[in-house]
């Protein structure tokens, strides 16, 4: 492969890479803008109201899922309520402040369930996830990305700079010096 033919893989990768980049964006921004949101005095209005009864708490990026009584049913071992089959894809979704929410919640969530001790259908079945459940790879991925862009910039950057103070010696060098032409023998005799 020749030079240019490398320059023009490299091209269109970059442009792939931008338009896969900005439509993944674009997707992710529409997820969360069809997100029913709530203002936080709601959320905990709908838990001083015992309107939720299960909820999952990522603890790295403060996702939070909850689900109604309807949503629902009791572990047929344990008695704890857990989302039925058919619910468990079917919850609200909050972004919430952690360290905040925990705060509020804690005290009021384990009175309640120690008030409803005897009676597991009735306690808030909740559950704390660790956020890091992503690849590390996946974290390590934009900047790789962002990183490489860096390098392949200064890189094209270098050998544009190369090649202009290249041309520009070549000038310079040549500047003053005579350009003599080498005279024939018929030229002499005239």
């Amino acid at each position: 492969m020749n030079n240019a033919t490398i320059k023009r893989i490299f091209s269109w990768a970059a442009g792939i890479a931008i338009v896969v980049l900005i439509l993944f964006g674009a997707y992710r921004y529409a997820q969360s803008a069809k997100q029913e949101k709530i203002n936080y005095s709601e959320l905990l209005g709908k838990f001083d109201r015992d309107e939720v009864a299960a909820f999952t708490l990522n603890t790295s990026s403060g996702a939070l899922q909850y689900w109604n009584w309807e949503q629902v049913e009791p572990d047929k071992k344990t008695g704890i309520m857990k989302p039925k089959k058919d619910e468990e894809n079917k919850f609200a979704k909050q972004t919430v402040n952690v360290a905040l929410f925990v705060e509020d919640l804690d005290a009021q969530l384990r009175e309640h369930n120690k008030k409803y001790a005897k009676q597991p259908g009735k306690q808030v079945n909740y559950h704390y996830v660790d956020g890091s459940g992503t690849s590390w790879l996946v974290q390590l991925l934009p900047m790789v990305l962002i990183g490489g862009m860096v390098v392949i910039f200064g890189v094209v950057m270098m050998r544009r700079m190369n090649q202009t103070m290249t041309s520009e010696n070549n000038r310079s060098m040549s500047f003053g010096k005579a350009r003599l032409r080498q005279q024939s023998k018929d030229d002499k005799r005239k």
